[in-house]
């Protein structure tokens, strides 16, 4: 009798069990190789390297997008000559917004560009935020608008989190 043919033997139980390994091994090399060639011909691939830690800041400006820092903000909102966006959900914004804000939640970009889109120029400087500096919702509203042809556009980096602080700091 064959050793390796007897239900829960040790030799039979060895050899499923890396049997399995190579097999588990093989299906997740397979899907290291697609997910690499689907990321390498992606228009929205993930970057090799890159610091994640600046990455709407970075991406903005190699898209052609003005970074507003908080001292720039502040004049802004102070000045009320500026559309701002507000890239969150509507729920984040109804819990706190910047002043003058408007929201216009990326996830959902297109019916809010329908909503907005009559009473826009082009040419006129947008700001956008999102929740903070981990957060691309509003780099991706910029890219959104410039696709739709709006060439002013500024994006907020700090967001919500930065304003917030501010304002909690304030003498």
């Amino acid at each position: 009798m064959n050793p390796t043919r007897i239900p829960g033997s040790p030799v039979a139980a060895k050899k499923l069990i890396g049997r399995v390994a190579a097999r588990t091994l093989v299906l997740l090399l397979a899907a290291a190789a697609v997910a690499v060639g689907v990321n390498t011909v992606s228009p929205h691939r993930i970057p090799w390297k890159e610091d994640w830690s600046r990455y709407p800041e970075t991406s903005a400006a190699r898209d052609g997008i003005r970074i507003a820092d908080l001292a720039w903000m502040i004049r802004a909102v102070d000045q009320g000559r500026f559309t701002i966006f507000d890239a969150r959900s509507l729920n984040d914004y109804r819990r706190g917004h910047l002043p003058g804000a408007m929201p216009f939640p990326f996830t959902e970009a297109e019916a809010y560009m329908q909503t907005y889109s009559p009473a826009l120029i082009p040419s006129q400087p947008i700001v956008t935020y999102c929740a903070g500096r981990d957060c691309d919702e509003a780099l991706l509203l910029c890219r959104y608008l410039k696709k739709e042809g709006f060439t002013n556009l500024i994006l907020f980096a700090g967001g919500w989190a930065e304003w917030r602080r501010s304002r909690e700091n304030r003498p």
